[in-house]
């Protein structure tokens, strides 16, 4: 069996390898385990863990695309879950995990939906992009959004866009709304993610 989880925090990665050791041991399998998200990674996976910051549930992983029936698991500091279609139609199914979750809920949800998998592997279907509707930023937004990382302050981004100062609060406020963003830290990190998707992609271009 082989299990993705794509999770920087250590104790929580050693906590969920022994949970899933606990569980699938018992079952017969033998778990195997990696932590990045890839074509090759993707494509034999039985389980995929993925540690998702705000926003980040909306975004477009490419890879996902060569996934085989498998069970995809998205954790999430808090209890806010990405209830506001569309997602990305690779991700779709992905069942959303509170880290606050007790063990017992974790283990008996990860049963269930793995149970629920091996009796409807033969319906799911290939994952696939077209007409997907996933979200993205407007040119506008991202010009908006490349400045607030930059460090740029409301005035100085109208100024440099020639926009009002209105309409620079609008973008942002837009764009928080977009990938259900609460506040400015949860809007840093989530262009944080996006700034270090894009140079991944660029240099794998290259």
């Amino acid at each position: 069996m082989h299990i993705i989880i794509n999770e920087n925090d250590a104790l929580f990665y050693s906590g969920l390898t022994h949970l899933l050791n606990d569980i699938f041991c018992h079952q017969g399998y033998t778990p195997c385990y990696s932590r990045e998200i890839n074509k090759s990674t993707v494509e034999t996976a039985d389980i995929i863990i993925q540690s998702l910051r705000p926003g980040e549930a909306f975004l477009c992983y490419p890879a996902l695309y060569y996934r085989k029936p498998s069970l995809m698991i998205g954790l999430v500091d808090d209890n806010d879950r990405a209830d506001h279609y569309p997602l990305p139609l690779c991700a779709n199914d992905r069942i959303i995990i509170s880290r606050k979750a007790g063990t017992e809920n974790i283990r008996r949800t990860l049963k269930q939906a793995w149970a629920k998998l091996q009796t409807d592997a033969e319906k799911a279907r290939k994952p696939h992009c077209y007409g997907c509707k996933h979200r993205t930023m407007t040119s506008q937004q991202k010009r908006v959004a490349a400045s607030f990382i930059e460090g740029c302050s409301v005035r100085h981004i109208a100024g440099k866009l020639a926009l009002n100062s209105k309409s620079v609060f609008a973008h942002k406020h837009s764009l928080m709304r977009k990938f259900q963003l609460k506040n400015d830290h949860q809007l840093m990190m989530f262009l944080q993610i996006q700034r270090v998707k894009q140079s991944i992609i660029k240099h794998v271009g290259e």
